[in-house]
């Protein structure tokens, strides 16, 4: 069966080597794709609060929204304005067959699909039919 992921530690590149050396010195485990999910975007929160020189939350927008960034391991992303959507490779994994699986190694990475082949712009698709309103 085929599907996607957040991000998968199968991605041969040194951002993602790094990440997986660094968590299963911490958690003796391979890391699943929500946990690189939750470490990129708490350092891109972060970093947009130290852009920002507030936590008033406008202001921290202000600095996401259009923002491009580096996500460990998935290559280049921004945060689009029209409807906040990350925009990024998207990692396309198959369930790997049963005496290969390990308790959290289910997946085995098919290909990594850059963010320009599988978005939209934000005049079609759901960004527009999105109404964010105002964040003041």
């Amino acid at each position: 069966m085929f599907g996607t992921t957040a991000w998968d530690p199968g991605i041969e590149n040194e951002p993602s080597k790094t990440f997986v050396d660094a968590f299963q010195q911490e958690y003796d485990d391979l890391p699943p794709g929500v946990a690189q999910l939750a470490y990129a975007q708490t350092l891109q929160y972060a970093a947009a609060v130290e852009r920002a020189g507030t936590f008033y939350p406008p202001e921290v927008i202000r600095q996401l929204e259009g923002y491009e960034y580096d996500n460990i391991g998935l290559g280049q992303e921004v945060m689009r304005k029209c409807d906040h959507q990350a925009q990024r490779a998207v990692p396309v994994v198959q369930g790997k067959q049963e005496g290969d699986q390990s308790e959290n190694d289910l997946l085995e990475l098919v290909n990594l699909v850059p963010s320009d082949q599988v978005g939209y712009d934000c005049d079609s698709g759901p960004a527009a039919e999105c109404e964010l309103g105002s964040y003041e």
